[in-house]
């Protein structure tokens, strides 16, 4: 997924025009993989990864990369000593009930010029137009954005509106649209490989998503939700390898990115 990214955004890892940075914070860096190149494309610069689970390798191949174990909702949790260059987000949706407190520190936290850049896919109704109108597959849907509701986190591209930087005082807010294709179809091999392999990685986010939201607010039992995973995974993968359906299916990443004023 990484790598899936880094292509996508015409082979860079950011967006965001650095001038020779000095401290990068990742927020949400999950394994590490972005902190990790960000810090190997900047080596005067000192990177840190937080995140709320301890999923990186215990120490980066990076010297300037270090990671630490953070809630960036947690009332007190942004106790930086220094501020930074440029802070990143990528991959969040659903993570925060509230971004503008987010975004409230992200200011707070960045020196003057510094950066912020939120990456962030957008709604799934492209993919979902292309399995069909199954009654199932509604009420499922349905039954998901419910629970979601519920957890007062929601599960959107909401986050990624101008209007919440420029509320806080950002300049430069600018916002661009990257397509991902999806499935067995695109112009060369490799948009085809790039392709299948997404919409495959997205059947292995189903569960995981179903878990912590139909189980924890909507009140599934395991059961059906392995059920109910299984057969989202058999449409989505069958999505995957027909070129005929999937041909112009695309999944956007949007990109939000913003400079605290000089």
């Amino acid at each position: 997924m990484h790598s899936i990214y880094y292509q996508s955004l015409n082979d860079s890892h950011t967006t965001v025009p650095l001038d020779n940075p000095k401290r990068i914070l990742d927020v949400g860096c999950g394994r590490g993989d972005w902190a990790s190149d960000i810090g190997a494309q900047y080596p005067g610069a000192k990177v840190t990864g937080s995140d709320i689970a301890p999923l990186q390798d215990e120490l980066s191949k990076e010297r300037n990369v270090q990671w630490e174990i953070d809630d960036a909702e947690m009332y007190g949790g942004w106790a930086y000593s220094e501020k930074f260059d440029f802070i990143h987000f990528r991959t969040m949706k659903g993570a925060f009930k509230d971004w503008t407190y987010i975004y409230e520190q992200v200011f707070d936290n960045l020196v003057p010029g510094g950066w912020v850049e939120v990456v962030d896919y957008e709604d799934y109704n492209n993919i979902l137009s292309r399995l069909g109108n199954d009654p199932w597959l509604a009420g499922w849907y349905h039954s998901l954005m419910e629970a979601i509701d519920k957890s007062s986190r929601p599960f959107s591209s909401a986050h990624l509106e101008p209007e919440l930087l420029l509320q806080q005082g950002f300049e430069e807010v600018t916002t661009e649209v990257f397509p991902i294709p999806i499935g067995a179809w695109g112009v060369s091999e490799s948009d085809i490989t790039n392709a299948t392999v997404f919409l495959k990685l997205q059947t292995e986010a189903v569960l995981p998503l179903c878990l912590r939201f139909l189980h924890d607010y909507g009140g599934w039992p395991l059961d059906q939700i392995n059920a109910s995973c299984e057969r989202i995974r058999e449409l989505m993968l069958g999505l995957a390898t027909d070129p005929e359906l999937a041909r112009g299916c695309t999944l956007n990443i949007k990109v939000l990115k913003g400079r605290k004023p000089q």
